[in-house]
């Protein structure tokens, strides 16, 4: 019974050295064996009544209590020993085609402590918050910058390449820019001239710089 076991775990696990391997059958022969002849005697040495004898069904791992597997966890690592389940572990992820998780796996069991550190700080630590531009804020990096239409819309298309949304479309520069003008009621443009009535433009940069004001305000207080 040695001698097959033994070949089994080479041939299923072969990065197992031949000391964890004799770890393994030393915990099979103490543990298992053990209480298989146990129960053995108790069912009077009689083979039909020892298989027909059975206990309350375990459940599987899945439906097991927390407690439970915490057990489970611990009887297998105490059998098999940790490099044992690592290799097993890889193992199952190669043969499901998880082949970059398995080399994850073996990369992190390599590095120092230090560095598996840095590496988990980077995973749990929370992403930076941008907060993207409004559409008139936006309106004016286009002005000052001297932008066109084709180089906003590319630029925008770079930052998003990299998750970034930092600007909005387009459209809504354009949305903007409009809200910058008076009505068109109040303009008046024919082919010899243009004009346009004074109180309508006084009123609507008067309600233009209070917007700004407004935003101004609320930007402090956030």
């Amino acid at each position: 019974m040695v001698v097959s076991i033994s070949n089994y775990i080479r041939s299923n696990f072969t990065g197992s050295s031949e000391e964890n391997i004799a770890k393994i059958i030393a915990n099979i022969q103490k543990s298992f064996i053990n209480q298989f002849r146990q129960r053995f005697t108790k069912a009077g040495r009689k083979k039909d009544y020892f298989l027909k004898k059975r206990g309350r069904p375990s459940k599987t791992y899945e439906d097991s209590s927390v407690s439970t597997k915490k057990r489970k966890n611990k009887e297998l690592l105490d059998t098999c020993g940790l490099d044992f389940i690592l290799n097993s572990y890889t193992q199952g992820l190669r043969a499901r085609g998880e082949g970059e998780e398995a080399l994850i796996v073996e990369v992190l069991r390599t590095l120092p402590p230090e560095k598996k550190s840095e590496i988990r700080n980077s995973l749990l630590s929370e992403p930076a918050h941008l907060t993207p531009y409004t559409k008139d804020e936006a309106l004016g990096i286009f002005i000052e910058l001297n932008l066109s239409k084709a180089q906003y819309e590319n630029m925008r298309s770079y930052l998003i390449t990299k998750n970034c949304l930092l600007f909005p479309s387009y459209k809504s520069i354009r949305e903007a820019k409009r809200m910058c003008y008076p009505p068109d009621s109040s303009i008046e443009i024919t082919n010899i001239k243009a004009k346009i009535k004074l109180q309508d433009l006084l009123d609507h940069t008067s309600a233009r710089l209070i917007k700004i004001d407004d935003v101004y305000k609320q930007g402090l207080n956030h």
